[in-house]
């Protein structure tokens, strides 16, 4: 008989295994923080030598970000067309600027997120304007 009470007490106990009374440990994913894009740097000519009305002149700016995985340039708020893509940490930016102007030249980074951040600079002609 008491070999039976023995396993009675084996079966008893081998029952309980697993459920103890402490609380089961939460894993919790704490996201990222989401590191918004930088403009450190834009560049360029405060002014441009015009020829005649109509002229094209090529105004470059070097710029460089931070956090940024892409960017895009933009004249007058508008986007100046057929662009090659610009490496988004630095670069140099060629905007056409039509004479006589003032102009304004932007450009934007964008991070993964989608977020973006914006640096102008208002170029002038020559002499004023």
């Amino acid at each position: 008989m008491r070999r039976g009470v023995v396993l009675l007490a084996l079966a008893a106990a081998s029952a309980g295994c697993g459920h103890s009374s402490e609380k089961p440990e939460r894993k919790t994913t704490i996201p990222a923080p989401t590191i918004k894009p930088m403009i450190v740097e834009f560049k360029g000519p405060e002014s441009v030598s015009c020829g005649k009305q109509g002229t094209i002149e090529t105004v470059s700016f070097a710029y460089a970000t931070r956090n940024a995985n892409s960017v895009e340039p933009e004249i007058d708020g508008q986007a100046p067309g057929m662009q090659a893509g610009y490496p988004p940490r630095r670069g140099q930016m060629h905007f056409s600027y039509m004479c006589p102007g003032p102009h304004t030249l932007t450009i934007t980074a964008f991070n993964q997120k989608g977020q973006s951040v914006s640096k102008s600079a208002r170029v002038v002609p020559a002499g004023g304007g």
